[in-house]
C-alpha cells in the first residue's frame, strides 16, 4: 500500500476483475500510486561524519534527494550491519545522546522513502569524551617571527579559532600586527591558518592586540593605529567569512569622536549582529582617562552603523572604563579596573548594559567584588554568556598571598539585575600568579588564566583553570591545565577562550623554532 492508502499499480495496466494483480504487475519496477509515480528507492547517504562530544555523538551526512527520513544503525564493535541496533526515522543531523564516554561507537546510515530503504552508507566511528580532554594541540604561525607575540589574544567560535600576533612585522612595517584564523576539520585537528592583516597596515599599529569571533565574523583591534593624524587613536577591523576558511579584506570601524591616545580597539568582542570596542584611555566629561566603549550594529553583509558610545554612569578620572569588554545577546559588560570603590584606590568595578532597542542601551548596572580590596583591579578581564558573567581581579590577595588573584561569577536574576556573585580561586594558590589574567565563559564552563603561575620549578610558565557549573551559580573547585611543553616565562594563560567542547589558551612569549617570544597557543 502507498502512504495515502492507494494501491501501488503498474503504470498502464489494469487490475483483474477480482481485484488481484496480474503477475506482470507484481514483477514490474515502475509503479503509480493513486495516479502518481512512486519515487525510486533512495541512494545510500554520502559523506557520513561523526563528531564526539560529552556523552554524545553528532552524525551528519549529505542529504539524499527523495529521502523522507533516515535510519541509523550502530554498535560498539565495528562492522555495522542491518542486524545491529537501529534508530528509525531520524532527521539530519542526528545527535545520539546518553552515550558512555570512552567507548567507541560505530555507525552506518540508510535513506528511506515510501519505495523502500537504501543500502548502508560507509561506516564511521567516534568516541565520546568529556569536554576539553581532547589530545592537546599546539598551534603556531606558519611564518614564525621573533617577538611577534603570536597568541597575544585568542578567540574560539564553533569550528574556528583566531589568534592575534600584535607585534608581527608586515609589509616591512615593524609591529604592524597580524591575526591567524584556523578551521577545525576533525576532533582537534585544524587546517593550516589563513592570515589576515589590516587593509591599511601601519607600523606599530598593534593589529591583533585584541580579537573575537562569532559565527561568520571576526573582529580585530589595532589600538595604536593613528587615525586622522591623531596618534594612537586606534581602530578595529571586522572580517566576514566567504568560504571554508576564506575571508574578505575587512572593513575598518573607528570611534565617532576620535581622540589621540584613546586606544580604541584595546579590547573587542562580537556576538551576532553586535560588536563592542573599547577606548579605555578616552577622556570623558573633562576627566582624563575615564574611558569609553562603543557598540556597533551590523546593517548589511559586512556593513556596520557608526556606533553607540557607552560610559560609566558615574565618571571618574583614571577609571579606565573599557579596559575589558564582552557582549552576548542583549547584554554587554565593560570593566573599569582602576575605579576607586569604597574609598579603596583601584579596587575596580564593572558595568552591565542591556539593549533596549536597535543599538540603544540602558545606562548600566554596576557590579563590584564581594570583598573589595585596594589595587585588586576587579574588571581587568570580563566575559559574558547567557545569564552569567565572569569578572576577574587578577591582583587580588588571597590566602595571605599577594597578587594571587581571584574571579567572580554573577548570575542574572532579572532585566539587568544581577546576583551578588560567587568567588572562584585557584585550587593551588600562589603568590603573584595573577589568577584572572584572562577569563572566558561559555555554557556551563569558565576558564581562567594565571599567566604568572610557576609550574615544574619554572617561573612564569603560566597555567589555566577550568570550572564547571554544578548548580545555579555554584561551581566545582576547578581543574588545572598547563602547556605540555613547559617553558619559563612563556606566560601560558595570557589569554583564553572557550566554545563548546574546546578551549584555547595563549602563551604569547613562548619561544618556538629557536626564536624568542614567537608565541604559541594550545587547543584542548
Amino acid at each position: 500500500n502507498c502512504v495515502n492508502g492507494g494501491l501501488r499499480v503498474n503504470s498502464g495496466l489494469d487490475l483483474d476483475t477480482d481485484g488481484a494483480l496480474d503477475p506482470e504487475e507484481i514483477t514490474s519496477t515502475s509503479y503509480v500510486c493513486n495516479g502518481l509515480a512512486a519515487p525510486a528507492i533512495p541512494v545510500a547517504p554520502l559523506k557520513l561524519a561523526a563528531a564526539a562530544g560529552d556523552e554524545q555523538v553528532t552524525l551528519t551526512w549529505t542529504p539524499v534527494t527523495g529521502a523522507y527520513s533516515y535510519n541509523v544503525y550502530w554498535n560498539t564493535m565495528g562492522s555495522v550491519t542491518v542486524s545491529d541496533d537501529v534508530i528509525l526515522n531520524t532527521p539530519m543531523p542526528y545527535v545520539h545522546v546518553n552515550r558512555t564516554n570512552g567507548i567507541t561507537y560505530s555507525y552506518r546510515v540508510t535513506a528511506v522513502n515510501i519505495s523502500g530503504e537504501s543500502d548502508l552508507s560507509a561506516e564511521v566511528s567516534a568516541m565520546p569524551i568529556p569536554p576539553f580532554t581532547h589530545d592537546t594541540l599546539k598551534i603556531t604561525a606558519a611564518d614564525l617571527e621573533a617577538n611577534a607575540r603570536f597568541a597575544t589574544a585568542v578567540s574560539l567560535s564553533g569550528d574556528y579559532a583566531i589568534v592575534g600576533a600584535t607585534a608581527k612585522d608586515e609589509g616591512g612595517l615593524t609591529d604592524a600586527g597580524a591575526a591567524y584564523i584556523f578551521h577545525k576539520t576533525g576532533a582537534n585537528t585544524w587546517s593550516s591558518e589563513t592570515k589576515i592583516i589590516a587593509p591599511d597596515p601601519e607600523a606599530s599599529a598593534r593589529f591583533g592586540n585584541s580579537v573575537s569571533m562569532s559565527g561568520d565574523y571576526a573582529i580585530v583591534g589595532a589600538d595604536y593605529k593613528d587615525e586622522s593624524s591623531l596618534a594612537d587613536a586606534g581602530a578595529a577591523y571586522i572580517f566576514h567569512r566567504t568560504g571554508a576558511n576564506t575571508w574578505d579584506s575587512g572593513i575598518k570601524i573607528i570611534a565617532p569622536d576620535l581622540e589621540a591616545n584613546a586606544y580604541f580597539g584595546s579590547a573587542v568582542s562580537i556576538s551576532g549582529d553586535y560588536a563592542i570596542v573599547s577606548a579605555y584611555m578616552k577622556d570623558e566629561g573633562g576627566l582624563t582617562d575615564a574611558g569609553a566603549a562603543y557598540i556597533f550594529h551590523r546593517t548589511g553583509m559586512n556593513a556596520w552603523d557608526s556606533g553607540t558610545k557607552i560610559t560609566a554612569p558615574a565618571l571618574e578620572t583614571g577609571a579606565e572604563f573599557g579596559g575589558a569588554v564582552s557582549i552576548s545577546g542583549d547584554y554587554a559588560i565593560s570593566g573599569a579596573y582602576a575605579k576607586d570603590e569604597g574609598g579603596l584606590a583601584d579596587a575596580g568595578a564593572a558595568y552591565l548594559f542591556h539593549r533596549t532597542g536597535t543599538n540603544t542601551w540602558s545606562s548600566g548596572t554596576k557590579i563590584t567584588a564581594l570583598d573589595l580590596e585596594a589595587s585588586a583591579y576587579f574588571g581587568s578581564a570580563v566575559s559574558i554568556s547567557g545569564d552569567y558573567v565572569i569578572v576577574s581581579a587578577y591582583m587580588k590577595d588571597e590566602g595571605g598571598l599577594t597578587d594571587a588573584g581571584a574571579a567572580y561569577i554573577f548570575y542574572r536574576t532579572g532585566t539587568n539585575v544581577w546576583s551578588s556573585g560567587a568567588k572562584i580561586i585557584a585550587p593551588d594558590l600562589e603568590t603573584s600568579a595573577n589568577f584572572g589574567s584572562a577569563v572566558a565563559i561559555s555554557g556551563d564552563y569558565v576558564i581562567v588564566g594565571a599567566y604568572a603561575k610557576d609550574e615544574g620549578g619554572l617561573a612564569n610558565t603560566g597555567a589555566a583553570y577550568l570550572f564547571q557549573k554544578i548548580g545555579i551559580n555554584t561551581w566545582d573547585s576547578g581543574t588545572k591545565i598547563t602547556a605540555p611543553d613547559l617553558e619559563s616565562a612563556a606566560r601560558f594563560g595570557s589569554d583564553v577562550s572557550i566554545s563548546g567542547d574546546y578551549a584555547i589558551v595563549g602563551a604569547y612569549t613562548k619561544d618556538e623554532g629557536g626564536q624568542l617570544n614567537t608565541g604559541a597557543a594550545y587547543i584542548y
